[in-house]
């Protein structure tokens, strides 16, 4: 699924340029025969309908009585087939929603129609020709509108159908599919998007026998679905006493208004959802995380029946316990006050902690051996509440922050049962850890959230034997998305097979991810300094020298020196070379650029490390010539997402909204050119290939990408233009505004050398220093990784 992002205007209907907005076209004849007889096949053809929406989920800004709101447009398209011409009398697009509503005290059950909307999209009688029509619309949909809702108590929910009329049997009208459309409240109201606030509820109290005591429930984005974490500290029981368990639920309370019967409404039980309850069996986690130890529905646990703490008078006691709030199953969000609906919910959040007082010490040591016997009587609970408000677990980051451009069709016209939305209830625990867990544990000494996923039964790897269960494949995969870049050491033989088998695992099970490998093309261009695994041809061996013995069927091939001096429009000088002075040779994110797409993650493996004194990677450009010392066969890393950060407010609005389209066959069309001194762009001299004279390309294989692409863990910006290979740009400065197209290589180059001076520099560059055994993994879609020269063999 695809959503726009926020900012971004629909296409209104009432533009006076609407009948250029529909479009048409023929089809084959014949495509939907009711009959086996050619003959009759298309006597028997009838129109078709369909209706696609460009987001299956819309967020609200309900008013809070104060700000203004700005109500969203629901976009769209509708798809008409004709088997032969006809006369369109009318087309319309109709949005709906239906509340049904059962009452807890006998009340009949009741539906209503909350909301119904219709857009006409023609003014008069229209002639079609034979073949498919297409045709936009808009609705505007109030912000106060009831969002969708499922619970014990009810549903509303919200389809559009689109009608054409006069085209159908007999001059008759035909109803197109029916497409669920998701509405949902932005936790910023009637402000901007913004993900779910904190919640941080704190409470401090006193009581005679039990003394002072402090609680809290705080969460990072407090949610359905999402992280709650508990806080409980007795600071000095005046008595000896036994706590036998603590407890935190959400209580909902419902209100339920009819839309038939104006002025009535009912108010059903609380109901109460346990999120954890900690006692001798269930123990405070303190942080430390494993998937069975949160349910994904209520949290509820079997109760122990004997004291989880026995305390001495004047002992404290403290925990700290992270749980997962209920699933959209157990809990609603709560209603915003600017919401229209005849379904309210509202919430408190209880702490219930339940002890016993000890009068002598008979009492007190019969417990400490497990035989007192305790009855109901005897215990007494302490109860804390407060209100909070919850929201819908749709607002999780990735729905509210996609990028502006998704490489996913947004037309898709797959259909889809009726079933929930997307949402943040469906992630694994460690999931939600990642997202919404790094803010919680911030109290001085306390260690950060930990995530210790059981182990499963996996696939194999080609070496040794040994199994990756799932939870490893999916903790490495985390641990590069968060870090970027990550060394493995001691890794021993590495199988080339294996490391093609976690660079195709990763990249969604696609091998022919480096396609230089397979491109003779190209492959001429490395001139001997590189070769291909035989039976691996994905994977390269990078280097200088003669290949040893035993290395996958290489052995005693040589692999001359790089030398990159005829890249540069001004090689270093021989004593330069001679003092260790070296340059990067190309900027650059792995991949073709042409046909395939880029791999996920990288992998590069040490064999042999290179011997030598250090040298000085220097940075010849207009910051300066600052050098930054490396280890010889080094290779240098950019986090493109602090380069993101360096890029003025100006330059972000820029490259959030623009596009670069890489040359064709984008290595050879630049292979005769002259690099700039830091190896980040080219001089524009004319060198370039000609087109014409690069080997066969189709310009539907060439690759246009977004300059902004987002982390799917950290979602950091992170900024992606290969300036070398750039053959055109796209730009936009926001949402709305007009684009622009940039086809002069120079100015292309001009403008990609803006965007990516500002991080040029050796301080923001990391320098990967092998050792032998070292297995090195790396986010392609994020760090830039230019290599540096070789210095030494």
């Amino acid at each position: 699924m695809s959503r726009q992002p926020f900012g971004q205007k629909p296409w209104d209907p009432r533009d006076a340029d609407f009948k250029a907005r529909s479009s048409s076209k023929s089809r084959p004849d014949n495509p939907r025969s009711r009959s086996g007889s050619p003959m009759f096949g298309g006597l028997l053809a009838s129109p078709t309908l369909r209706v696609t929406i460009a987001e299956e989920i819309l967020f609200l800004h309900p008013a809070d009585g104060e700000t203004p709101t700005e109500d969203p447009w629901l976009s769209g398209s509708v798809t008409l087939w004709l088997p032969k011409a006809r006369t369109l009398k009318q087309l319309t697009v109709r949005l709906q929603g239906r509340q049904d509503i059962g009452y807890p005290d006998g009340r009949p059950y009741e539906s209503a129609i909350t909301l119904d909307k219709v857009v006409s999209l023609l003014e008069k009688d229209l002639e079609l020709e034979k073949g498919e029509h297409t045709f936009a619309f808009s609705i505007i949909v109030p912000s106060s509108t009831g969002p969708y809702e499922r619970c014990q108590h009810g549903r509303l929910r919200h389809t559009v159908v689109a009608k054409a009329e006069g085209i159908g049997g007999m001059g008759g009208d035909i109803v197109s599919n029916t497409k669920q459309l998701f509405l949902i409240v932005n936790p910023g109201g009637a402000g901007e998007s913004e993900p779910p606030p904190s919640l941080d509820h704190k409470i401090e109290g006193m009581v005679d026998e039990i003394g002072p005591y402090t609680m809290a429930l705080q969460s990072q984005h407090i949610m359905v679905g999402g992280l709650m974490l508990l806080r409980f500290n007795l600071l000095s029981p005046p008595a000896d006493m036994m706590i036998f368990s603590i407890k935190v639920k959400i209580n909902q309370h419902f209100v339920l208004k009819s839309f038939t019967s104006p002025g009535f409404t009912s108010t059903p039980p609380v109901d109460s959802r346990t999120v954890c309850q900690i006692d001798a069996t269930n123990h405070a986690n303190f942080g430390k995380v494993e998937e069975k130890s949160i349910g994904g529905r209520s949290g509820s646990q079997t109760p122990a029946h004997g004291p989880m703490k026995i305390l001495s008078k004047g002992e404290s006691f403290t925990l700290f316990h992270l749980a997962r709030l209920p699933n959209d199953n157990m809990i609603r969000p709560s209603t915003h006050p600017g919401t229209d609906t005849g379904i309210n919910v509202t919430h408190t959040a209880s702490i219930e902690m339940t002890y016993k007082i000890i009068h002598d010490d008979a009492e007190k040591e019969k417990a400490e051996k497990g035989k007192g016997k305790e009855t109901p009587k005897d215990k007494r609970k302490l109860v804390v509440s407060k209100p909070l408000e919850i929201f819908s677990c749709c607002c999780f980051l990735d729905s509210l922050t996609l990028p502006a451009y998704s490489l996913l069709d947004p037309n898709t016209t797959q259909e889809r049962e009726w079933e929930a939305p997307p949402c943040v209830c469906s992630m694994m625990i460690g999931e939600v850890i990642k997202f919404h867990g790094d803010k919680l544990l911030r109290a001085e000494g306390e260690p950060g959230l930990t995530y210790a996923p059981l182990q499963k039964s996996g696939t194999t790897t080609p070496t040794e034997g040994r199994a990756w269960s799932t939870a490893t494949w999916d903790a490495v995969k985390n641990l590069v998305l968060e870090h970027k870049v990550v060394i493995f050491k001691d890794q021993g033989r590495l199988d080339p097979r294996k490391q093609l088998q976690i660079v195709t695992r990763y990249c969604g099970g696609r091998e022919g991810v480096n396609m230089h490998a397979r491109d003779p093309h190209q492959f001429k261009l490395r001139a001997g300094a590189a070769c291909v695994i035989p039976d691996v041809p994905q994977t390269q061996v990078i280097g200088c020298g003669v290949v040893p013995e035993g290395h996958y069927g290489l052995d005693g091939t040589t692999i001359h020196q790089r030398t990159s001096k005829h890249l540069y429009k001004t090689p270093l000088t021989p004593e330069e070379e001679d003092s260790g002075i070296v340059r990067l040779v190309q900027l650059h994110f792995d991949g073709a650029l042409y046909e395939v797409e880029p791999p996920e993650v990288g992998s590069l493996y040490c064999v042999a490390a290179p011997k030598g004194e250090r040298l000085s990677l220097r940075f010849d450009n207009a910051n300066g010539d600052a050098t930054k010392s490396i280890a010889p066969g080094s290779t240098i890393y950019f986090d493109m997402s602090q380069a993101y950060t360096l890029l003025t407010p100006e330059q972000q609005r820029l490259v959030d909204h623009s596009r670069v389209a890489y040359a064709p066959r984008a290595f050879t069309w630049m292979s005769t050119t002259h690099f700039t001194e830091d190896g980040a762009s080219i001089y524009s001299e004319g060198l370039e290939t000609p087109l014409d004279d690069l080997p066969p390309w189709k310009g539907e294989l060439c690759k246009t990408y977004p300059m902004v692409w987002i982390n799917p863990l950290t979602h950091e910006k992170s900024l992606q233009v290969h300036g070398q290979a750039a053959h055109k740009l796209f730009l936009k400065d926001g949402p709305d505004a007009p684009e622009r197209i940039v086809e002069d290589l120079a100015e292309v180059r001009k403008v990609v050398r803006e965007l990516h001076l500002p991080f040029l520099k050796p301080e923001y560059a990391f320098s990967a220093e092998y050792e032998e055994g070292d297995a090195l993994l790396w986010y392609n879609m994020q760090p830039s990784t230019p290599t540096p020269e070789w210095g030494h063999e």
